[in-house]
């Protein structure tokens, strides 16, 4: 029957136990806590039993007919080298009403078999779903939102080796992976391969996932486009009074006048903005930012202006001139009206 505690204390129970139940459904919106969870469960199996038992992993999109006599054999031969088999059933989401009917005769004739069913989702409406739901164990992973979205993403950049990340961190992560776990699950190994301290900032993110704009970072494109130039120098004074870091802020710079020379080496093409998003890796609002500081250059100042921008970051690395003095002169040098 459908267990109404939740997946984890369900899961906790079961491998505590030393039997196994003839089949257990788990649905998960997302593949790293289903995987997760499969694997715990075949942890459990294993340490429960005096052997451990073979495993056999079918999936149900578009299963052939060789696969089919195949879960047959291994469904109803008994083992010569251990007492159970455990197969698993991926994406049951795929699976038709003839197939379904075919594993649930499977399920109820074997007796050397354990079954693990697993997928995105289940269709409630279908025959498979009440007699799963009705005979054995189904349960459903929540997807996860707000507090409780937080709180994952907070364990698994602990688990990738981030102990220290604030609250606004953790925002910034769940915004670019469009919470979802699995986009998430992948950032936090890449930030933890980053992280040599074991703590973690927006800037730290904005670096890695450098196809990401930070909302605040065209502030001074933006500024050296505009008519007073004077206002690119306070800009700059205040950023660096606020402790922004010199070279986080040229390779903004760069990221986005590298961005301008793509833009203006595919006027030609005539691309959609959503083409165009996607050959330069960005939404369409930064695009459309991107946009509004191309229409100030052509091909051969924008080349220029990346120039420049290497030029400064040559001069910040030798310290042979201030931080302020070289991003004022390096701005100075990117306005259209310079180059």
């Amino acid at each position: 029957m459908s267990k109404k505690t939740t997946p984890e204390l369900l899961f906790k129970e079961l491998a505590k136990k030393n039997t196994f139940p003839r089949c257990l459904c788990v649905i998960s919106p997302d593949k790293v806590r289903l995987d997760r969870a499969i694997e715990f469960l075949i942890s459990s199996v294993s340490n429960n039993s005096n052997t451990k038992p073979d495993i056999f992993r079918f999936s149900l999109r578009g299963i052939k007919d060789a696969e089919l006599i195949s879960l047959e054999e291994h469904a109803l031969s008994p083992s010569l080298f251990s007492s159970r088999s455990l197969i698993i059933l991926s994406q049951v989401e795929h699976v038709s009403a003839s197939i379904g009917q075919k594993i649930l005769k499977l399920i109820e004739n074997s007796l050397s078999a354990d079954f693990i069913i697993c997928g995105e989702k289940i269709a409630k409406n279908t025959t498979f779903y009440k007699q799963i739901s009705s005979n054995f164990l189904l349960t459903n992973l929540a997807e996860l939102k707000g507090k409780e979205l937080n709180t994952w993403i907070s364990k698994e950049l602990k688990r990738n080796g981030i102990q220290k990340a604030s609250s606004a961190t953790i925002d910034i992560i769940a915004k670019i992976g469009e919470e979802n776990l699995d986009k998430i699950s992948n950032m936090c190994l890449q930030l933890g391969l980053y992280s040599e301290d074991g703590s973690l900032t927006p800037s730290d993110i904005y670096v890695l996932f450098h196809q990401i704009a930070d909302p605040n970072e065209f502030g001074l494109p933006d500024t050296i486009v505009g008519k007073n130039s004077g206002d690119v120098e306070v800009m700059i004074e205040e950023l660096m009074q606020t402790g922004k870091n010199s070279f986080l802020m040229l390779l903004r710079l760069f990221w986005t006048y590298n961005a301008v020379a793509k833009i203006l080496s595919l006027q030609s093409r005539n691309l959609n903005t959503a083409t165009l998003a996607q050959k330069l890796s960005c939404n369409e609002w930064v695009l459309r930012k991107y946009l509004t500081i191309a229409k100030h250059y052509n091909s051969e100042l924008s080349f220029k202006s990346i120039c420049a921008i290497a030029e400064a970051d040559s001069k910040l690395k030798n310290k042979s001139t201030g931080e302020t003095s070289v991003l004022s002169n390096v701005c100075q040098k990117l306005s259209p009206k310079f180059v």
